[in-house]
């Protein structure tokens, strides 16, 4: 007995230690996470809801649906009603608007709301919108919405909406041709709490959209608009390729996680890419 106990010790002690040294060499500094909560028997569902500074911004809830048609009714109810799990975002869509109904024909999706959608707020009708727009277009294998209020289309939109209408959109132009729309995502943080907000540039600055990016997530403007970046003034872009949905950025510096995953979620908004390289020349 008094064997049997030593070892249970020995045993209990060993794993204690292991443990320790696990903590000890992990490293401290976290990813971007813009996962609210963590429910892991739920799937995750991405929607765009407003925080406390008015930018609509990328957060994840959960959802318990199997379908399509279920997964879309479930976004557009957290637009509508919030959720428990989001609480610091405020949902776009005014309250008691239905779906009253919705189509999906290849990757276009035909959604019909009830009259309520049309008294939303004049001043946040742009922003409903864009969380309509992008947290439908997150449905895999949805490019294109077409919005409708009791069978009539909604005025005032070029059809179909795409997430090319832009989001937390920035003008800085001078006329309005060859207009240059770029899409920015920057993080922001909620009582530690990390989430994604992307913001559309638009400009008549003729540069490259990637050459963009790497500028606007250096910039301490946006920092001052607490959209954080993590790039710093050193890092400097020496060249890119894009070829075969493959993005190849080259940098004087190594990058840091964070850093890459800003950029890797800046440029999806704007090239379709499945793959990105990273090299470094001095």
């Amino acid at each position: 007995m008094i064997k049997k106990f030593a070892l249970n010790k020995i045993a209990v002690s060993t794993i204690c230690l292991v443990l320790l040294s696990m903590f000890y060499f992990l490293p401290s500094h976290k990813n971007i996470n813009i996962t609210t909560n963590i429910n892991k028997n739920k799937k995750e569902s991405i929607v765009y809801l407003l925080d406390n500074d008015n930018y609509v911004s990328k957060v994840i809830s959960y959802y318990d649906e199997n379908s399509i048609e279920d997964l879309i009714r479930n976004k557009i109810d957290i637009l509508t009603n919030g959720s428990e799990e989001l609480s610091d975002f405020k949902p776009l869509i005014p309250k008691n608007t239905k779906i009253n109904s919705l189509k999906i024909d290849k990757d276009n999706l035909y959604i019909d709301f009830s009259k309520e959608i049309k008294m939303v707020n004049k001043y946040i009708e742009e922003k409903m919108i864009e969380a309509i727009v992008y947290s439908l277009t997150e449905v895999n294998g949805i490019n294109n919405i077409y919005i409708s209020v009791d069978g009539e289309k909604l005025d005032n939109y070029d059809y179909p909406l795409t997430r090319s209408y832009g989001i937390n959109k920035e003008y800085d132009i001078t006329n309005l041709f060859n207009l240059n729309k770029v899409t920015i995502v920057f993080s922001k943080n909620i009582d530690g709490l990390n989430y994604y907000v992307p913001v559309t540039k638009i400009s008549n600055d003729k540069t490259n959209k990637v050459e963009i990016i790497i500028k606007e997530l250096k910039s301490s403007i946006n920092a001052q608009n607490k959209l954080n970046s993590y790039l710093t003034d050193n890092i400097k872009l020496v060249n890119y390729n894009y070829k075969d949905n493959i993005m190849t950025l080259t940098f004087n510096k190594p990058i840091d996680n964070d850093s890459k995953l800003l950029i890797e979620e800046s440029i999806k908004e704007n090239y379709n890419v499945n793959k990105f390289n990273y090299e470094v020349k001095e």
